[in-house]
């Protein structure tokens, strides 16, 4: 009986020192100036930037490469904060005031509503070949053109995915 009670009392232990909003996907914490969520042990999604940051670098926006030293492998948007939740009233309206954006080669992935915004005129690629988009209306990946950064902003704009292909 004493055993099963410690076995017992193990696995309690055990569930309660697991982080679950570390890997919930509609999650992302906070690091600095980005807004991001966990993958895996070696991978975050970007999910944006602190309000703050936006307005200190007028709107001029870098994805980084690494946040925690983990590879940033995706782009998606921010559906919410970890709770307790102080910067919901920052985050309502992520990408207001982003004017442009560079995304590092690191990025294999941008999901929809990632990258959007009224403000936004300019999407750079440090690596533009063979990247793929999945449209509402497609159930299937089309190559895709991201050399010109004043076209890709509609690019992301009316693809559901894209994705980097190799």
């Amino acid at each position: 009986m004493k055993f099963k009670t410690c076995i017992l009392l193990i696995l309690i232990l055990g569930l309660l020192g697991c982080d679950a909003d570390k890997v919930a996907e509609d999650v992302c914490e906070v690091c600095g100036n980005y807004y991001f969520r966990y993958i895996d042990k070696t991978s975050v999604s970007f999910c944006g930037w602190r309000r703050e940051a936006i307005e200190e670098l007028d709107g001029d926006m870098y994805v980084p490469e690494k946040i925690y030293n983990l590879n940033v492998v995706e782009i998606r948007n921010i559906n919410k904060i970890k709770t307790p939740n102080p910067y919901y009233n920052e985050i309502k309206d992520g990408m207001k005031g982003v004017k442009s954006v560079v995304i590092p080669a690191t990025v294999k992935r941008i999901n929809s509503g990632g990258l959007t915004g009224n403000d936004l005129k300019l999407v750079t690629f440090k690596d533009a070949s063979n990247w793929y988009k999945k449209a509402p209306s497609d159930s299937h990946w089309t190559p895709i053109d991201v050399s010109d950064p004043l076209v890709n902003v509609s690019k992301l704009k009316t693809a559901v995915t894209l994705q980097k292909i190799l």
